[in-house]
């Protein structure tokens, strides 16, 4: 059980955000917005900044993510609107249907598979509604990622956790804090279980559409590829495809 926060960096903290906001039809309507695995809820507040009408309910299976995300809220402008739990994505229960759920590179370690996911998507997310998610992608370097990582949960140690720490301050400490890599560390050893295109040709099978799609830029050897998918919930049988977010630059994203 990983035990450490995990805080989001700057720079991905707005791109995403822009990304989220451009995928509804009015951000200025009031609207429900579900994070999944929302860590210290870094990208709910950006977002509560941006969308003063939505609610939000965070979702996270760390405690200290919890804790530290509940003490910021108590503090923040946004409190009345932003309820965070603590608790695995695979048994909560939503108290109603929301109008936009988003994850960021969290759904690929979810071990019940893409069948019982996209199932729990389709009824957490309402007909109409949108669906932002960053997942690893299926690819050999992931692969061949995921075998790496399988061998180092076999002989993790402090050692182990130090070797990984100077690794990751050589490529990203002018990215990233110092407090930012450490924490990082537990999470290094996750494994992929699921991709991102199997997650979405199911849910293609549960009345949802892609409206856009593409890689996002890797920036580092010791993280996953990913791909950024952005899918709308059909209201009926009869019904298009919603939303267009075609971007027009190839569907590549950075």
């Amino acid at each position: 059980m990983i035990e450490n926060t995990f805080a989001v960096s700057e720079f991905r903290l707005g791109w995403f955000s822009d990304v989220i906001v451009s995928a509804l039809p009015d951000p200025t309507a009031s609207m429900s917005i579900l994070d999944i695995g929302c860590g210290v809820g870094d990208q709910i507040f950006d977002l509560a900044e941006r969308l003063p009408a939505a609610s939000f309910v965070g979702v996270d299976i760390v405690h200290a993510n919890i804790e530290a995300a509940e003490r910021r809220r108590l503090t923040s402008s946004a409190a009345s609107r932003v309820t965070f739990v603590e608790e695995n994505y695979r048994t909560y229960t939503a108290t109603h249907p929301f109008d936009l759920a988003f994850s960021y590179s969290v759904l690929q370690f979810l071990p019940d598979g893409v069948d019982a996911l996209a199932d729990r998507l389709s009824a957490d997310v309402r007909p109409g509604g949108t669906f932002v998610n960053v997942m690893a992608r299926r690819c050999g370097y992931n692969t061949g990622l995921a075998v790496v990582r399988r061998l180092l949960t076999t002989v993790r140690s402090a050692a182990s956790d130090r070797v990984l720490l100077a690794i990751a301050r050589l490529l990203h400490g002018g990215m990233l804090t110092s407090a930012q890599l450490s924490e990082r560390i537990p999470y290094a050893y996750a494994t992929m279980l699921q991709w991102e295109e199997d997650l979405a040709s199911r849910m293609e099978r549960c009345r949802w559409v892609t409206t856009s799609h593409g890689p996002i830029a890797h920036a580092s050897l010791a993280q996953m590829k990913h791909a950024l998918r952005v899918m709308h919930h059909l209201d009926a049988p009869d019904s298009g495809h919603g939303i267009s977010l075609d971007r027009g630059d190839g569907a590549t994203f950075i």
